[in-house]
C-alpha cells in the first residue's frame, strides 16, 4: 500500500523542544462550573416537584 496525502491539509508541526504548553497561567474552572451544574439540575428538581404539586 502507498500512503497518499491530501494536498489540501497543512503540513505538520515540527517538533520543539522549549515548547512548554499553550497557556503559561491556565486556572481550574470545572469547580465552578460543577457547581452551577448542581444548581441548574436543583432548580429543575424544584420546578418538577412544584409542577408535580400544582397539577395533580
Amino acid at each position: 500500500m502507498t500512503e497518499e496525502t491530501d494536498p489540501d491539509l497543512p503540513e505538520p508541526f515540527e517538533y520543539d523542544p522549549s515548547f512548554r504548553g499553550p497557556v503559561k497561567s491556565r486556572s481550574c474552572t470545572d469547580l465552578y462550573c460543577l457547581y452551577l451544574f448542581v444548581i441548574f439540575v436543583g432548580a429543575w428538581i424544584v420546578l418538577a416537584g412544584v409542577g408535580n404539586y400544582t397539577f395533580r
